[in-house]
């Protein structure tokens, strides 16, 4: 996830550490960007979500637990098995409190902001099929309902339009959308064939916006309504909403990038990104630069310039920059944990990004001081 203010990338590893990759430089030229370990969990995190007026990051995690990093939840834990870039023990890192109400692992996470209300919540979802409203303010429990769905929720989105939220579930080819006020199922997303394994909201087109293993891609109106469908090559692994044009981003089952126009009465698709070696995880649209930030299980990040269908005459590109990977020192200090997802050695320690103002695939491409 990313803060659409600042610019910082957050990641997080199957070992629990949380990452947060910070712009060095902000100058009309270039950003550079640094990484430092902000703590951890005590097991693999799973989702996470950044509250854009909040100011917070907002974590879910195999052990059960949400945590809120900031707004007074900050608490000192020692865990030997986390260090910092520079090798301190975890004593040293700020870890946030759990908030544990699920019984299993925590999947999926929406920051869920009521226009002109002055609140903060987060929903989230868990393989026990539990769903739970926190609040983000002064962090604890709202509301829960146990049981909500009988499989494990597998995404959550909300829309400030209408103060509700999507869940979609494992093995169901609906989607529940609930009203955050009255706890409950108020209607359902119909018309896939097949499992759907994600759900966002559009704010720029204000309509949902699903993927399932029936191989399309669907959106739907605020009352429900099917309103654009279109085929996609295979599953989508991951995808995003484009901040600025609500074009879908999408990734393909050949680990490329696409780009889907599904605003007016026809539908389209452009490749507009190839360069992972894996299936992509996650995508998000860093509006600041410009940039669609990838996470794959290839073990890299990658930063990609955001493309209009216009920019696409010379084909799909390569990322800007190639990999993000922590600093010298944290990777010393990561280099002897397992299961740490690290970059191949001849990466560059440092990386530098060219904000696009203009949506183009001009741009420097990458080096190292």
């Amino acid at each position: 996830t990313c803060c659409q203010a600042t610019g910082e990338l957050y990641s997080a590893e199957a070992d629990g550490r949380v990452w947060v990759w910070e712009p060095a430089s902000s100058s009309a030229e270039e950003v550079v960007y640094r990484s430092r370990q902000i703590g951890g969990h005590g097991s693999a995190v799973l989702c996470m979500v950044w509250d854009e007026t909040l100011n917070a990051l907002i974590t879910g995690c195999e052990d059960h637990s949400v945590r809120i990093w900031g707004q007074g939840t900050i608490t000192r834990e020692a865990d030997a098995s986390l260090k910092t870039a520079d090798g301190t023990p975890a004593s040293s890192l700020c870890i946030p409190s759990a908030l544990t109400e699920h019984k299993e692992r925590v999947s999926a996470l929406a920051c869920a902001v009521p226009k002109d209300s002055g609140k903060h919540f987060a929903i989230s979802g868990g393989w026990d099929g539990f769903i739970c409203c926190w609040n983000t303010q002064q962090p604890g429990l709202v509301w829960k309902v146990e049981g909500a769905h009988d499989s494990h929720i597998l995404d959550i989105a909300y829309s400030p339009e209408t103060n509700e939220f999507a869940v979609c579930t494992a093995g169901e080819s609906e989607v529940h959308v609930w009203h955050l006020e009255k706890h409950k199922s108020v209607r359902l997303l119909a018309g896939h064939d097949g499992e759907v394994t994600q759900i966002k909201w559009n704010e720029v087109n204000k309509e949902w916006v699903t993927s399932s293993h029936d191989h399309t891609i669907k959106t739907w109106a605020i009352d429900g309504v099917a309103l654009q469908s279109i085929e996609t090559e295979g599953d989508i692994p991951a995808m995003c909403i484009d901040l600025e044009t609500g074009f879908i981003v999408a990734a393909g089952n050949d680990h490329s990038l696409r780009l889907y126009d599904m605003s007016g009465p026809f539908t389209s698709s452009y490749k507009i990104g190839v360069g992972h070696e894996d299936g992509v995880i996650a995508i998000v649209h860093l509006k600041k630069y410009g940039h669609y930030i990838t996470t794959s299980w290839d073990k890299s990040i990658r930063v990609w310039n955001a493309r209009l269908p216009d920019d696409l005459d010379d084909g799909p590109q390569a990322p800007i920059v190639p990999r993000l990977k922590p600093s010298t020192a944290a990777a010393a200090a990561a280099d002897d944990r397992p299961g740490t997802a690290l970059p191949p050695p001849d990466s560059p320690s440092t990386s530098t990004l060219s904000p696009t103002s203009a949506r183009s695939t001009k741009g420097k491409v990458f080096s190292t001081n």
